[in-house]
């Protein structure tokens, strides 16, 4: 259990520097599949704790190496297009 509170604190530090970035961040992994579940199920909760800021995030796999690296990309807002 203190090992996965510990990856879920880690990937809500990833999660947050992706949100910092202009536009998201790579990263490279053993399983780009198993990060991404990883990332989704720290969203959630995440989101159970009235976090929603990680809501405007999208992890997709790097389509040049889809088994090492995900992407995490910022939603972009309509007043963010505006700007």
């Amino acid at each position: 259990m203190a090992n996965r509170k510990l990856l879920h604190q880690n990937l809500e530090v990833v999660m947050a520097q992706a949100l910092e970035s202009s536009f998201g961040i790579e990263v490279k992994t053993n399983s780009s599949e198993r990060l991404r579940q990883e990332l989704n199920f720290a969203r959630r909760a995440a989101r159970e704790h009235g976090e929603t800021m990680y809501d405007n995030l999208i992890f997709r796999t790097c389509p040049r190496d889809p088994e090492t690296t995900v992407w995490i990309i910022k939603k972009i807002t309509v007043e963010q297009q505006d700007a």
